[in-house]
């Protein structure tokens, strides 16, 4: 979360709709956020890719997670500043835009785990049963040491 350049925390969430009043709420939260000094750079994006080739593969037949499987858009709010005051902001516009969005919808939340903060779930992360089996697997045989553990921690399921 913190960078030579400051912190940048990021939370995000993934869906196969969009809430047109939600977003609008979270723009204003944008706002109020990224006016605060230091945190101009704040950014909120949609990703929207064609994914019928992804679905078109069984969700069970690859251990990539549901998001990538199951879900149309990707959010995510990324955070910008560099005065540590703001910090507490930071976190409870993160807390909101993830609430907003996943609680008007009525989805289950699974997100893109290199958009994850580190407080998500297993499941959110990468589904269950199976798929987290096959990803344990992988991660034992290519990464034993667990070199690459920063807040993903495979190694510990």
């Amino acid at each position: 979360m913190r960078s030579l350049a400051g912190f940048k925390p990021v939370f995000s969430y993934s869906t196969n709709k969009l809430d047109p009043a939600s977003h609008r709420s979270m723009w204003n939260d944008w706002l109020d956020f990224s006016n605060q000094p230091t945190a101009s750079k704040t950014i909120q994006v949609v990703q929207a890719y064609g994914s019928d080739k992804a679905f078109s593969v069984p969700v069970d037949a690859m251990a990539v997670g549901p998001a990538l499987r199951t879900k149309r858009f990707h959010n995510f709010a990324g955070c910008n500043y560099t005065d540590p005051s703001l910090h507490d902001k930071a976190l409870a516009y993160g807390k909101s835009f993830k609430e907003k969005m996943t609680g008007s919808l009525g989805e289950e939340v699974s997100l893109y785990p290199n958009f994850a903060f580190g407080n998500e779930t297993l499941k959110e992360l990468y589904g269950e049963g199976e798929r987290v089996e096959k990803l344990k697997a992988l991660k034992n045989q290519w990464d034993p040491e667990n070199v690459f553990c920063h807040y993903l921690p495979l190694a510990d399921l």
